[in-house]
Parts: structure tokens; C-alpha cells; sequence
């Protein structure tokens, strides 16, 4: 074989790489979040885009939209002399979390705390329940949970629709497709699967961590990467909105597996030993495999790691 032929290349695509494809842009879906408009709190937990049921006022949404701007309001302190950073829903999502887990006491964060003694006079009012609502008890831990779970939905809901145009990923298709290239690792930050269909409507095999169906879901084994049969192989490195995490009727945290339902009921499933089982929180894992913050991008691509590789980055602006 050729030196040629022993190429490898490496893809960084930004969320960006989705806009052409009529997904919306950090920015359109930040806006979204922080208005609420068209939101709702469904009786099984989830956040959809529908109207209220039974024409009753929603208590969540409002709360969660006032808790999460006044957060925005300490990210815009924090970033407010570095140059072109614009408060995010990964931003308020990695924040409400922080809170929730200082709260939950299931992570030791001594900063935390000071920052909420700093917001909570402020928030302190939506922790007190209206006459006629539902929910009778509001603590801090609560609001910071619903505020996550609020961002996962709506980010989840906002990337699941169809793409529009598949054509401006040409470019990766051609490299997938060209025999000169021996290995091809696709490193991608989107939440969406536009990159997965284009490679599916084009006949392109890819390792994505991912095994056979198993009753109609393919189950997460990250070996795959290592033994796969495809020269291309694609890391989602904030986890994606058809990643669920399972656990069966009858067992515990230690039985849950990860993976990629095949049809878009998730709440029907068997596991591979024909077990009921349950989507885990009911919605999908966004920001699993590696953390917003923890996920360093600097730290991957280091001088040992591009020496083995003609990197291309695709990062694209989605502002």
C-alpha cells in the first residue's frame, strides 16, 4: 500500500455544520429557551412545544424561564471582557446543574455556594407555590432540576426535526468515499444526527460506538472503535438527541445500558434478554460522554495526537 493510500484524516465539526441543513443555531435556540414561548410541562415530566392542557396556566415554564435569565445574568458578568463569547443554553445548563448537584449534596463544590447566596434573594419568590397551583412546595434543588430538564427537552425537541438539505456535507461524503484515504475519524459537537443521515443516505458505514439492533436498539460498546470493520468512525462528543439511557423493569442503576432506539417510541422497549425496560429521566443524553466544560478541545488535538493526521476542521460560526 501507498504512503498515500495510508492518509488519515480528522473532521472537527462545530454546531454550525447544521445550520445549511435548517437546523437552528445556538443562538436561535438560547433565544428560545430563555422566552418559554410555545413551551410546556407535560404530566409525564417532559418539557414539548404545545399549548397548556386544559387551557391551565403552566407552572413551570414561567419559573424556569425567570430562574434561568437572572443565571444569564451572572454567565454575562463572568464573560463580559472575553470577546466574542455570548451567553448559551450549554452555559445556563452547565450552571442549573451545578446548582442541582450542590444542592442534591452528591458533589462537593465550595464555590457553588456563595453564588447562590448571591442569586437566592432574588429567586427566593419562585420558591413560593401561587394560590391554585398545582405543586404545593418549591425548593432550590427542584427549580434547578426542572431548569436542566427544561434545556434538555427544548434542545431535544428543537434538533429532532427532519433536515432539510443534505448537500453542504458533500465534501465529508467525498472524503468517506475516496479509496486514497485510509482512516477517517469524524469528531462532531452537534447534538443532531443531519451528519449520521447524510452518511446513511449515501451508503457510508461508520463506527460510532454502537452495535447491531438488538429488539430494534443498537446498544453502546465503545470497543467497537477499536475492532470496527469501517475505516471511518465518528465521536459525538456531547452525546446526541437518539442516545437514551436504559434501565429494565426489574433492575437497578448497575443494569442500565446506553442506546440508539430505532423507531422513536422509547418508552416501549425490550433489552437484548427481552426484558420491559425504561428510558431513564424520559428524555435523551446531551452532554453525556463528555462534559461541556471537561470536554477540552485543545486537549484532544495535541501535537501527538495531529501528528498521526491531515486534520481538517470544519468549524463552522453559528452566531
Amino acid at each position: 500500500m501507498s504512503s498515500l493510500t495510508q492518509t488519515r484524516i480528522a473532521f472537527l465539526l462545530g454546531s454550525g455544520t447544521s445550520i445549511p441543513a435548517g437546523m437552528p443555531s445556538t443562538q436561535v435556540i438560547t433565544k428560545q429557551i430563555l422566552s418559554g414561548e410555545g413551551v410546556m410541562r407535560h404530566s409525564d415530566g417532559n418539557y414539548y412545544f404545545d399549548k397548556p392542557l386544559y387551557g391551565i396556566p403552566d407552572e413551570y415554564v414561567p419559573r424556569v424561564v425567570v430562574f434561568l435569565n437572572r443565571l444569564k445574568i451572572e454567565i454575562d458578568l463572568y464573560y463580559l471582557y472575553e470577546t466574542g463569547h455570548f451567553t448559551n443554553y450549554e452555559d445556563l445548563y452547565y450552571v442549573a446543574s451545578q446548582i442541582h448537584d450542590s444542592e442534591l449534596k452528591e458533589y462537593d463544590n465550595p464555590v457553588v455556594q456563595p453564588f447562590i447566596d448571591k442569586v437566592l434573594p432574588e429567586i427566593g419568590p419562585l420558591l413560593v407555590s401561587e394560590e391554585n397551583e398545582i405543586r404545593d412546595e418549591w425548593q432550590l434543588l427542584d427549580l434547578a432540576n426542572e431548569a436542566a430538564h427544561y434545556i434538555r427537552d427544548v434542545v431535544w425537541h428543537l434538533l429532532s426535526k427532519e433536515p432539510n438539505s443534505l448537500d453542504h456535507l458533500n465534501c465529508i461524503k467525498d472524503a468517506c468515499l475516496d479509496d486514497q484515504l485510509s482512516n477517517i475519524d469524524i469528531f462532531s459537537l452537534n447534538h443532531d444526527t443531519v451528519l449520521e443521515q447524510s452518511l446513511s443516505q449515501n451508503d457510508i458505514q461508520v463506527i460510532d460506538g454502537f452495535g447491531q439492533p438488538q429488539n430494534k436498539i443498537r446498544y453502546w460498546n465503545p470497543d467497537l472503535f477499536d475492532i470496527g470493520d469501517s475505516k471511518i468512525r465518528l465521536f459525538k462528543l456531547h452525546g446526541s438527541v437518539n442516545w437514551v439511557r436504559f434501565r429494565p423493569d426489574s433492575g437497578g442503576r448497575s443494569d442500565e445500558s446506553i442506546g440508539i432506539p430505532l423507531d422513536r417510541d422509547i418508552w416501549h422497549t425490550k433489552n437484548p434478554q427481552g426484558q420491559m425496560q425504561w428510558p431513564v429521566d424520559g428524555r435523551p443524553m446531551l452532554w453525556s460522554v463528555l462534559s461541556i466544560k471537561c470536554c477540552n478541545i485543545q486537549a484532544i488535538f495535541t501535537p501527538a495526537f495531529i501528528i498521526n493526521y491531515i486534520v481538517l476542521c470544519v468549524i463552522l460560526s453559528n452566531w
